[in-house]
């Protein structure tokens, strides 16, 4: 499939990561408008451990942002990886899946609704997808910025809260509807997709249990273009033979 441009994603600055203080909060340098150094405080919307793509003398793109409840005035959007942009900024994953979700034939039928943040068991799953034909799909969206010997690996971090959504969607096939685990998956060099065992036993088990018994599991690959300042879709990604057993 050839590449789609899916949305525009504009940066203000260049910025070189000096450290990454919490999993909120990072200190770069760039220059400003003056030529000065400056050193600010940015803000990261991935908790992830992005070992790989935040370590001190990385680079940024980031995005000036204004507000008064704001502790930063940056944000961080992507960050470098060989000649490559990684996605580090989970504010876009919403759109990307409606995107994706819109534009993209990942069901059998005509979406005739769809309905974000919709409670499911004890959690609330990103989207309720209604069809043409009457069925309801329960859709949870994941973003991937990691990828090891080619593989994408889901997650990068313990996280019981994925656990549980997977977990709430496993259930929900188990009594007779569908369910959908959507893999935003933002690294260029990976050929698969497969659950980050070593991190999480807990979520890649209970990935695989939901996967043998009728989840579906999508991943879907995007790309920057930094000269256009488009995110675009790549193609999709099929699981790692593990994810197969």
């Amino acid at each position: 499939m050839n590449k789609f441009q899916v949305m525009k994603i504009e940066f203000d600055a260049r910025a070189i990561l000096i450290e990454r203080i919490n999993r909120f909060l990072a200190r770069v340098k760039l220059k400003n408008t003056q030529g000065q150094i400056i050193e600010p405080l940015v803000h990261v919307r991935d908790p992830g451990r992005l070992e790989d793509l935040l370590f001190p003398g990385n680079e940024l793109l980031i995005k000036h942002k204004h507000g008064k409840k704001r502790k930063t005035e940056w944000e961080a959007l992507f960050a470098k990886n060989g000649t490559k942009w990684v996605l580090i900024n989970s504010g876009f994953h919403r759109k990307v899946s409606e995107w994706a979700i819109g534009k993209l034939k990942l069901f059998n039928s005509k979406i005739t609704d769809l309905l974000p943040e919709q409670r499911l068991g004890e959690s609330r799953i990103d989207f309720m997808v209604k069809l043409e034909d009457g069925s309801n799909i329960a859709v949870e969206t994941k973003g991937c910025t990691l990828a090891i010997e080619e593989k994408a690996l889901f997650p990068d971090a313990p996280t019981k809260r994925g656990t549980r959504h997977v977990s709430e969607l496993l259930e929900f096939v188990k009594a007779g509807n569908k369910g959908l685990v959507l893999f935003l998956i933002f690294r260029t060099d990976a050929k698969c997709f497969a659950a980050n065992r070593k991190v999480d036993p807990d979520f890649a088990d209970v990935l695989e249990r939901a996967y043998s018994k009728g989840v579906q599991i999508v991943s879907l690959q995007f790309s920057y273009d930094i000269d256009e300042q488009w995110l675009c879709f790549e193609r999709m990604l099929p699981l790692c033979n593990k994810m197969l057993r």
